[in-house]
């Protein structure tokens, strides 16, 4: 039989049945995708002292205090999505094309018609899709593991003593209402692969059925959906053509959804295992903005913005079912349906811009982001990791702009984003976890390039960007379950264009 897996330092931590993590609470912050309008994606999103776009509200609303008319605006495109990946040598590759609808704006400016003071407001209302989730992924490892998930599904049930689960617990029928038993381990049992010590009934130990020799190939492969759109209300101000200044509102909406299977393959008796794991969020949210930009100079532009916390409400439903080749026995977990409220950390940002001739324009920006992750439900608040394992986020973009004649201009930029995960970190459910998805991905840093041409006349203006990002994670099927994991590169390819009209 396999060894047992032993859950003590799990049982000494964890006593919650929907174990939130850092993993849970990374995937909703939005500083990983740079998007909105061409202009903004082909400077790289660095816009937060120069303004003048209407994305860049979302950074600093008082970017919309730069504009002088009223303008409508749509942005559209496609995102090629290659994930490629490496597990102990095995290299895998799988893609996708989305088509996205980035965003669409108006823009009102209302000029005061005086000549100092306070000139214009200007009103903003726009939807951005600032995430998207779309993504494709296959996984092999073909380095003959050691470990199974068959471990887990046993260690799970090897409590102390005084604690312990027997057989009959789960073959009652009540069993996933058993707030003792993961859903993970009544899986496995149900399925054949799991067993109780037969030699001794009382000592309430459990293996798995795999010989210790086993040969164990695991593949996992996913498909991601969804996005975080936002609803952006704004409002700012210029004064005296020096100070602009601005606030905002930002609500958004969340859905996400991952079904996943995970496998194992055993060729010494050609068997195998299929865990379907079916994931759903929704969820809605929102924060408050404030931002300034000071015209220091003709030359050189000053920004600064703050962005409360973002509060969502958000509801968790997932299920599960797993098959055994050897029987051919499909069994399924019921729907779990959990309802808790969550935080993201508050963010500020610096700006430095410079106009150069009435020509060219480049701008620098620096966001920080906290690492204060909340979640709570009705019964008060619960840990996340988020002491342990969430650092703050630091994120840089440079961006440029150069005018070549009155109608064309052309745009460069390019984005880091740091971490927002120690890279020791690892996903630990507690052993009577409704949750079966036992995989986690540890994002690293993530890269921008970015290129976009600009044409305008009178009204009318269209812009086209290219933006080449780059996101690199390990993945890991389990908890202390394979020490190597899987490096994971995420290519994302946008094509975005926006059409504006002025008046």
């Amino acid at each position: 039989m396999k060894k047992i897996l032993s859950t003590t330092i799990i049982l000494s931590l964890f006593f919650t049945l929907n174990a939130q993590t850092i993993f849970d609470a990374v995937r909703f912050s939005n500083n990983s995708i740079i998007n909105g309008s061409a202009r903004y994606m082909g400077m790289a999103g660095s816009f937060g002292a120069i303004g003048g776009d209407v994305t860049a509200s979302i950074d600093n609303p008082a970017a919309l205090g730069i504009f002088r008319s009223s303008e409508a605006s749509i942005s559209f495109g496609l995102s090629p999505i290659i994930a490629t990946g490496n597990w102990q040598g095995y290299k895998t590759s799988n893609s996708s094309i989305p088509f996205n609808f980035n965003n669409i704006a108006w823009v009102f400016n209302f000029p005061t018609h005086r000549e100092s003071g306070y000139l214009s407001t200007s009103l903003g209302l726009s939807y951005h899709k600032i995430k998207d989730f779309n993504r494709r992924i296959y996984l092999q490892n073909n380095s003959n593991s050691d470990v199974s998930l068959t471990d887990l599904m046993a260690g799970f049930l090897n409590r102390p003593a005084g604690d312990f689960i027997y057989e009959n617990d789960l073959l009652d029928e009540n069993a996933y209402d058993d707030v003792r038993i993961g859903w993970l381990s009544i899986l496995g049992f149900d399925a054949y692969l799991i067993d109780p010590d037969k030699d001794n009934a009382t000592n309430g130990k459990w293996y798995s059925i795999l010989d210790s020799d086993e040969r164990i190939l695991p593949t996992y492969q996913s498909i991601e959906r969804g996005n975080i759109s936002d609803y952006n209300f704004t409002y700012s101000g210029n004064v005296n053509d020096r100070v602009y200044f601005g606030m905002g509102l930002s609500m958004q909406s969340v859905s996400y959804g991952i079904e996943s299977t995970y496998s194992e393959n055993y060729p010494n008796h050609n068997d195998y295992f299929n865990l379907n794991n079916y994931f759903m969020t929704t969820g809605f949210g929102a924060n408050l903005k404030f931002g300034v930009i000071v015209r220091a100079t003709d030359f050189m532009r000053l920004g600064l913005s703050f962005q409360t916390p973002t509060w969502f409400s958000m509801r968790d439903r997932f299920s599960a079912d797993l098959m055994y080749s050897e029987n051919e026995k499909k069994v399924s977990t019921p729907e779990a349906d959990y309802w808790y409220r969550f935080s993201l950390p508050l963010k500020a940002q610096a700006s430095i811009g410079f106009i150069i001739a009435k020509r060219a324009a480049i701008n620098v920006d620096y966001q920080f982001s906290g690492k204060k992750y909340s979640m709570s439900d009705d019964l008060g608040k619960f840990d996340i990791d988020h002491e342990n394992y969430a650092k703050y986020i630091h994120t840089v973009k440079l961006g440029a702009e150069v005018r070549l004649n009155d109608n064309f201009k052309i745009r460069a930029g390019g984005a880091f984003i740091s971490a927002p995960i120690n890279k020791n970190a690892a996903k630990l459910l507690p052993f009577n976890t409704t949750r079966t998805d036992l995989e986690y991905f540890v994002t690293k840093n993530t890269f921008y390039g970015t290129f976009g041409i600009g044409y305008s006349k009178n009204f009318f203006g269209l812009d086209l960007a290219y933006v080449y990002q780059q996101q690199n994670q390990n993945f890991f099927a389990a908890e202390n379950f394979d020490k190597f994991g899987a490096k994971l590169k995420t290519h994302t390819h946008n094509i975005v264009a926006t059409i504006a009209f002025r008046y």
